[in-house]
Formats: C-alpha cells, sequence, structure tokens
C-alpha cells in the first residue's frame, strides 16, 4: 500500500470544492503547491557556466544581509 500511497501524494492532486466521489478526478498537477532547488553553477574564465549540482532542499539561512535578501525575495515570489 505504501508505494500506492506515495506515488499518488507524488502526481499531486487538487481536491477544491470536490466530494468524495469526484475527489479522485482531480488527479493531475497540483497548482497550489511548489518546490524550490538550489542550483549551484560555477561561471568559468570564458563565461562558460558548469552545472555543478541541483539541490532537492537548499539552504534557505542567511550569511550575510545581502543574502538574506535575495533568499527573501525568493522566498516572496514563489508565494
Amino acid at each position: 500500500v505504501e508505494p500506492e500511497i506515495v506515488g499518488f501524494c507524488h502526481q499531486g492532486a487538487n481536491f477544491q470544492g470536490a466530494t468524495s466521489s469526484t475527489a479522485l478526478r482531480g488527479l493531475g498537477p497540483n497548482q497550489n503547491c511548489f518546490e524550490i532547488y538550489g542550483f549551484d553553477v560555477l561561471v568559468d574564465q570564458d563565461l562558460q557556466p558548469w552545472l555543478l549540482e541541483v539541490n532537492i532542499c537548499p539552504s534557505l539561512s542567511s550569511s550575510s544581509p545581502y543574502d538574506k535578501r535575495v533568499k527573501t525575495r525568493l522566498v516572496a515570489e514563489a508565494l
């Protein structure tokens, strides 16, 4: 049963205004959810970008005032 539940959650569902008999018809991308990914990119001397990694759970802690402004705006725009 667990893989079915996890698969269902990963599909996403929009149940707004749905009754129990029609709830499963709302399957599909959930327009009420989002994820923030962190991309680590290195730019070489020729200005060529190199993707180093993609973080599925990036840190939103701040190490400087500028970092705090950038991440605050990121979250605000995502919401």
